[in-house]
């Protein structure tokens, strides 16, 4: 084989791996926010494409002392990438949430509740529900780490969970489930969970948080309203209030190719239930007044927190 075509194979390979090595650290990356978590992850990433390339152009070339280099150049471009894309997203992910809050750099550290709700609100005796929330953090400092305490109050618990977590600026735990099975003994009713966060060795306005979701244990396939929560959506208070400033429809996901849900008119307000980013928009889960509860996008009025 020619030294051209050695060549012209040795860069195509260059590039198929830079390729994979910058997707595949790019999905990490979503995962990873910690500077000790970066450094780990786009160090071994960059080592892992210096060692393939290394290996792939001395078995093409046997030219080992242009191998090390370009082995060595490949890792190092590598691993430069894949903090920048961390650190961009990062950034992203902090500015989205100042956004979301209507954060000002006077409120100092601040945590809140975003979203504390379950998959189901009627429950039989030793059955499961999946517990979903999500939460912002907040500080005048992207990258500060922020230590904060998570007590998760279940049925049963003679004590509350409490867990000690560090964190940085942004919004958390959209992804977490917790699986909580209700014991058979539990009776019938109105049951609630508890979930608050609170900051570790800071004083705010904003230091701590608290939901409850509430939801109905029953052996019976259509419990008596008085054994319901109040809330469509379990007994979770309402993250505040949202006055529309337009004819706007309501969706029934966050999404605008949803199914409108209903038409709500300019000058209306609704009790906000849940924030959701969905790609770079914003979405509100507010309550109409039939009881019933819908989406729409965060650009369509403004927002009253509680």
């Amino acid at each position: 084989m020619s030294k051209l075509k050695k060549s012209q194979l040795l860069g195509f390979c260059l590039c198929l791996v830079l390729l994979f090595a910058t997707q595949s650290c790019s999905f990490v990356n979503k995962m990873v926010r910690s500077q000790g978590g970066r450094a780990l992850v786009c160090g071994g990433g960059g080592a892992v494409t210096g060692a393939i390339v290394y290996y792939g152009c001395d078995a093409l070339t046997g030219e080992r002392a242009a191998c090390i280099a370009g082995a060595s150049a490949s890792a190092l471009a590598d691993g430069i990438n894949c903090w920048w894309q961390l650190s961009q997203k990062i950034v992203d992910d902090y500015e989205s949430t100042r956004k979301t809050l209507n954060y000002d750099d006077n409120q100092g550290t601040i945590v809140k509740i975003l979203a504390f709700d379950a998959d189901k609100t009627v429950v039989h005796p030793g059955e499961e529900i999946k517990l979903h929330m999500s939460y912002a953090l907040m500080s005048p400092y992207a990258t500060q780490e922020i230590k904060l305490e998570q007590k998760l109050k279940r049925p049963g618990d003679s004590k509350p969970i409490i867990e000690i977590i560090t964190r940085q600026p942004g919004t958390w735990g959209t992804d977490q489930d917790y699986s909580v099975k209700i014991d058979p003994s539990t009776p019938e009713g109105k049951t609630e969970i508890m979930l608050e966060l609170k900051l570790v060795d800071q004083q705010s306005k904003q230091d701590h948080d608290k939901r409850i979701f509430c939801f109905t244990v029953t052996r019976s396939n259509t419990p008596p309203p008085n054994q319901l929560c109040s809330s469509a959506n379990g007994g979770s208070s309402a993250l505040g209030t949202y006055q529309v400033n337009q004819n706007t429809n309501i969706r029934n996901k966050p999404s605008a190719k949803a199914n409108i849900l209903a038409r709500v008119l300019s000058g209306q307000s609704f009790p906000v239930m849940q924030m959701k980013k969905q790609g770079s928009s914003l979405w509100y889960k507010i309550k109409l007044e039939d009881g019933r509860e819908g989406w729409l996008p965060s650009n369509m009025g403004t927002m009253k927190k509680n």
